[in-house]
């Protein structure tokens, strides 16, 4: 290699390197609070609803799974860069893999230092009632009765009896009166009981709900999240962030550059093994975490629970950002 390759190739990754501490400082003075990570990234819809959808596939090891599996395509490219030249294309799609890669690793971040809310519970709430026929919900309550006849002193439970009470008057006395209707009256006399036993049977669902979702409050299990000392988390976190952060720069740089792009990229390769090495050090800590944690599972299932929880959390968090900013129904791009 001449003096003037090797001179163009030391300025060239001296430039890198510029850039590649130059981002990382921007993402690092944005990195404490959600909605600078959104100013920053600048993501649409559509990118929105790919990590959402990338992070509801990891179903096996969660948060964990969903690393690896953007981490993978992009050493698999840069292993085809030493047999043939990429396009840029290619890059630049790995490039915006990386970045939302690089966007969850920050809003996980956010979870472990408290700076975004954890959910209480495992289980979603809301309990759908509509659907539950109305002599379903009395069978319910007079067995709940007969095995605890104190229910009865339930405000729920009693309003619910109240209400039975009421229906059973209401249809005895339109049985009654029928007999009696001319025809041409009889369809505003169904309409009038028809309103009635609508407005009864609303608050027999009502009240139902609320003692399906008290069963619910007591059956409910308490997020692992919250169960273990996940700020721990932190600092592996952090340097995941920067491994991640320099890979898509020197992508977006190589992209940008489009010269000597096998002399830029290959240092990414070389440091696969490092990079993948700080998702092992996330695991092992869950791992040593769950021990501490009481129950069925074993610390390793107990750590992808973690692993998955954490996922669910982004999700969540996520969604409720859509629903609020994307709530006009255009179409994104």
């Amino acid at each position: 290699m001449t003096n003037s390759k090797q001179v163009s190739i030391v300025i060239v990754m001296m430039d890198s390197e510029k850039k590649i501490i130059g981002r990382w400082v921007d993402i690092r003075n944005n990195s404490s609070n959600f909605y600078k990570l959104i100013d920053y990234f600048d993501f649409k819809k559509n990118r929105f609803s790919s990590i959402i959808r990338n992070l509801d596939l990891a179903v096996e090891e969660g948060i964990l799974e969903y690393k690896k599996t953007s981490l993978f395509p992009v050493f698999r490219l840069l292993e085809d860069l030493k047999f043939r030249a990429i396009s840029l294309t290619e890059l630049q799609q790995q490039q915006n893999n990386i970045d939302e890669l690089l966007f969850v690793i920050l809003v996980q971040r956010l979870f472990t230092s408290h700076s975004l809310k954890i959910t209480d519970t495992d289980q979603k709430e809301g309990i759908p009632v509509e659907s539950i026929e109305i002599k379903t919900i009395l069978k319910d309550i007079l067995n709940r009765i007969k095995e605890n006849p104190e229910l009865r002193k339930h405000s729920a439970v009693k309003n619910i009896l109240v209400q039975f009470t009421i229906y059973k008057n209401e249809n005895e006395t339109m049985k009654k009166l029928m007999a009696n209707i001319k025809t041409r009256s009889s369809a505003s006399f169904y309409e009038n009981f028809k309103a009635t036993f609508a407005k009864i049977f609303a608050s027999i669902r009502k009240n139902y709900e609320i003692l399906l979702s008290e069963d619910a409050a007591k059956n409910r299990k308490k997020n692992i999240l919250l169960s273990v000392p996940i700020k721990q988390a932190g600092s592996i976190l952090f340097r995941q962030a920067k491994d991640i952060s320099r890979i898509s720069t020197m992508l977006g740089f190589a992209f940008t550059e489009k010269y000597k792009i096998r002399e830029m990229l290959l240092p990414i390769l070389r440091a696969k093994e490092a990079t993948f090495a700080t998702i092992q050090a996330e695991e092992n800590l869950y791992v040593h975490l769950s021990k501490e944690v009481q129950g069925s599972l074993t610390p390793r299932q107990m750590a992808e629970k973690i692993a998955l929880r954490f996922s669910r959390e982004i999700i969540i968090y996520l969604e409720k950002y859509m629903n609020k900013e994307f709530n006009t129904g255009e179409n994104e791009t």
